[in-house]
């Protein structure tokens, strides 16, 4: 799979540059650029553990009590450290509770 989006500036990144930034949100450090990501639901190439999983979905929209991730981009993400990814899928059909993360050695 080829990367077609501007990669974070960090040589071993591919994750994609949050806007206005040099990096991606996981080694951006700013909760601004992570409010900012998490309003676009741009993910591609992101390495997301545990901890920023969890940031990013207390900032993404919920229906029912589920976030709701219409659009979201996740080619080439990597959950680590045992996120979870729980996603409704935008038509209403059914729901995936939790996506087996790729653990990585």
């Amino acid at each position: 799979m080829s990367i077609d989006w501007e990669t974070c500036e960090l040589t071993e990144c591919v994750g994609v540059r949050a806007p206005g930034a040099p990096m991606c949100i996981a080694h951006g450090g700013d909760p601004a650029l992570l409010d900012s990501v998490a309003r676009q639901l741009d993910f591609r190439g992101v390495t997301l553990g545990a901890g920023l999983w969890a940031e990013i979905l207390d900032r993404v929209p919920y229906d029912e009590g589920k976030p709701t991730l219409t659009g979201a981009r996740f080619d080439r993400a990597v959950f680590t450290d045992g996120a979870p990814c729980i996603l409704r899928h935008p038509d209403g059909g059914p729901t995936m509770d939790r996506i087996q993360p790729q653990v990585q050695s």
